[in-house]
């Protein structure tokens, strides 16, 4: 397990950019058998305190959420967050 702090409001604009950009998850009942339930969380804290988790799912059907929204990964969003941890 390992975090990091960004403080730079460029890179958080680009990281909820990419996410944004993702193609929706298709509608209807998956069946994702190879999910393990590991994932990688960004927690973005906002000035008018708003707080908001986009999970990233490194397993299965790959989606991410933000708790409104769900997205399929092309594991370009996930790429640029295990570099920022690593």
């Amino acid at each position: 397990m390992r975090s990091r702090l960004l403080t730079n409001p460029a890179r958080v604009t680009t990281l909820v950019r990419q996410f944004n950009e993702l193609p929706p998850f298709p509608p209807g009942a998956f069946a994702c058998p190879a999910d393990d339930g590991s994932q990688i969380l960004a927690l973005l804290a906002y000035p008018n305190a708003k707080h908001v988790t986009i999970a990233v799912e490194l397993t299965g059907c790959q989606r991410v959420t933000n708790g409104d929204l769900v997205r399929i990964d092309s594991r370009h969003l996930l790429t640029e967050l295990e570099q920022l941890v690593n």
